[in-house]
């Protein structure tokens, strides 16, 4: 491949350098058909770049003396080399499509590996997880599809990524609608006397959990100065903050056939795991992908029906 890369920036830059040079240069060029042809070539050899590394979500070109390759490759798949820029601009022509012998080429590798049956199957599985469990917050909604879709192609990792992405957005949203990203509001200090009397939780846990005020951080002072001001909490401190609010401490998740456990371990379980993907410390299968959207559509489930009956 690396050849074909090679030879393929050369083309690419050699006719982006004539095809411009036409353009601001020489006007009888366009006249006598020239341009054209020009742009006919650049078009073939951008289908054929993209062909090329279609199925490649990394391609390497290493070395200091392939540089000038790499940004031409790199500007050439952004559709941002200039040429590109002028056919997106509607200089006389449009931006190329690919044959349908091409678009066939690639279709029928993607059908080697994987059919309609495969993805039927997936979604109809997928569905019945987001059926089972019922309402779900707004906020992941958008989420759960994008993550029916990336387990149904198999793309796993995804599955995970997105997983922990759409428990962050729903959370916070719960989080700032219980009052607790104010401070000064009654959740908040219900939060932070629990905290500090927590019988589970040492010094240190602690503070983990509270955030040191500015006037702390000047006067120097212990404990009783922490508060829950910090902007922009992490994602445990809102699990764990949550879960001290009487209503989500007592709600639990379906668990096995007739089994339920404490709703903060779920949300800690699917925050681990998608940490371990996103640090590169776990694999995912079919399996742990489709346990890891039963944990997120379940979790959130509970959440929503928390949340809209303090809403209540």
């Amino acid at each position: 491949m690396k050849h074909d890369l090679l030879r393929l920036a050369a083309t690419l830059q050699d006719l982006t350098d004539e095809i411009l040079g036409i353009l601001l240069l020489d006007s009888e060029a366009w006249k006598e058909g020239l341009l054209p042809s020009l742009l006919d070539a650049y078009e073939e050899a951008q289908r054929e770049l993209r062909v090329l590394v279609h199925d490649d979500a990394e391609v390497a070109l290493p070395g200091p003396e392939n540089e000038k390759a790499r940004a031409t490759i790199q500007r050439a798949l952004l559709g941002e080399l200039p040429v590109d820029l002028m056919l997106s601009e509607g200089h006389g022509r449009e931006s190329f499509e690919f044959s349908d012998s091409e678009v066939e080429a690639v279709a029928q590798d993607f059908l080697s590996w994987y059919s309609h049956y495969d993805y039927a199957r997936a979604k109809l599985g997928g569905a019945s997880l987001v059926l089972a469990a019922g309402a779900l917050p707004e906020e992941a909604s958008g989420f759960v599809g994008e993550i029916l879709e990336c387990y149904a192609f198999q793309r796993y990792v995804a599955v995970y990524a997105l997983a922990r992405v759409a428990m962050e957005a729903t959370l916070r949203a719960v989080y700032v609608r219980e009052g607790l990203a104010n401070p000064d509001s009654d959740a908040s200090r219900r939060v932070r006397e629990r905290i500090e009397s927590s019988a589970d939780l040492d010094k240190g846990k602690r503070k983990g959990l509270l955030s040191r005020s500015a006037y702390a951080r000047r006067s120097g002072s212990e404990l009783s100065d922490l508060t829950l001001d910090d902007f922009s909490p992490r994602l445990f401190q809102m699990i764990q903050r949550l879960c001290f609010l009487d209503a989500y401490a007592a709600a639990t998740v379906a668990s096995g056939f007739s089994g339920r456990e404490p709703l903060l371990g779920v949300l800690e379980r699917i925050r681990q795991r998608g940490n371990s993907i996103l640090h590169g410390n776990r694999t995912a299968d079919r399996e742990s992908a489709r346990a890891m959207m039963r944990d997120l559509i379940r979790a959130l489930h509970v959440v929503h029906e928390v949340s809209a009956r303090d809403a209540r």
